[in-house]
């Protein structure tokens, strides 16, 4: 059973995402104006994008020493950043086992026990978590008016029986949340819920015992607003989009944000909910799904061809290395 289990974990992603990039492409109609959107798209802003993210992706690697140290290993970064990249490139295939290659390929190469690599990875996710969260806390609630408009108007529809183009994601959502229930229901709820509560005090407790916690903090704050920077940069690829307003953006950015948990790499997800968000505050429904495919292709792009990069590379990097530094272990420390 539980074999079963693990792998409907793997396939319903993978085919939900190949079905959604079916739908995207299968009328000939929105495939033309798809492309023809993205076609006249100013690249430079998506190249400025890319960098943007690159950038983040290279702090995440810089953060994560500073969850290590405490623990007694100080590794190197180009390690780490490799692990990182890699592990991002497995994520975009298998869901969720890229935090586990992440931390295998960091443990074999620096000689640390599996268990610390990947407990700090637990604890700095606890952390994006809580900033995601107060993200789209502040998101929803200044946007909260167009939100509720929008969703009342929808329900009015349903109710009159006139047609509606976010009927069918919405069901589609509904019976994801449904199957995700029975999952949790089928394992014990509460076992899960204590646990996943756990976890989080555990998480925010190392952070609190790391010697280095604002410097932790600063670069957990300059990767989120290097994500948001990456975001919104595309905006400027279209005259369609370029005036769109900083709420509008926002809610783009946390449907888009939620999206990825559903596919693998939020393929076939990602440029619907981008899509859908947009939609909200007036643009047209097909030029929003071309820009969040634009973001979502030139970000799995660049993670594709890193990725695979860093795993080629990570063991001509450590071929003559004999792993990391031990250093004492601190606690209780500020920096």
């Amino acid at each position: 059973m539980s074999k079963l289990i693990r792998a409907l974990k793997i396939g319903v992603p993978l085919l939900l995402a190949v079905y959604l990039m079916y739908k995207t492409f299968e009328d000939p109609a929105k495939r033309d104006e798809l492309f023809e959107a993205i076609g006249r798209m100013d690249l430079i802003w998506l190249f400025l994008s890319i960098l943007c993210a690159w950038v983040s992706h290279l702090v995440r690697a810089q953060r994560w020493r500073y969850l290590l140290i405490p623990l007694g290993y100080d590794t190197r970064l180009w390690t780490r950043y490799h692990a990182t990249m890699a592990g991002y490139l497995i994520n975009m295939v298998l869901p969720r086992v890229g935090e586990v290659s992440r931390a295998a390929i960091t443990s074999k190469y620096e000689k640390i026990p599996f268990d610390k690599t990947f407990g700090s990875i637990a604890a700095e996710r606890i952390v994006d978590l809580v900033i995601l969260g107060a993200i789209t806390a502040l998101t929803m609630f200044t946007q909260r008016a167009i939100i509720w408009e929008h969703v009342s108007t929808m329900l009015e529809q349903q109710d009159s029986g006139e047609s509606n183009p976010y009927v069918f994601w919405i069901k589609v959502g509904v019976v994801l949340a449904v199957l995700i229930g029975l999952y949790l229901l089928g394992n014990s709820l509460r076992v899960k819920i204590l646990g996943f509560l756990k976890g989080l005090l555990d998480g925010l407790l190392s952070i609190y015992h790391t010697p280095y916690k604002f410097r932790f903090i600063a670069d957990s704050l300059l990767i989120w607003g290097l994500y948001l920077l990456m975001f919104f940069l595309p905006f400027h690829c279209m005259p369609e989009t370029a005036l769109m307003g900083t709420g509008a953006i926002m809610a783009a950015f946390v449907f888009g944000s939620f999206s990825v948990v559903l596919t693998p790499g939020g393929t076939g997800t990602y440029h619907f909910a981008v899509g859908l968000a947009l939609s909200l505050y007036g643009l047209d429904l097909g030029i929003g799904q071309a820009l969040g495919l634009a973001i979502w292709a030139s970000q799995a792009f660049m993670l594709i061809v890193l990725g695979a990069l860093s795993l080629l590379l990570v063991p001509r990097y450590n071929r003559n290395y004999e792993g990391h530094t031990a250093v004492p272990v601190q606690k209780n420390k500020t920096s």
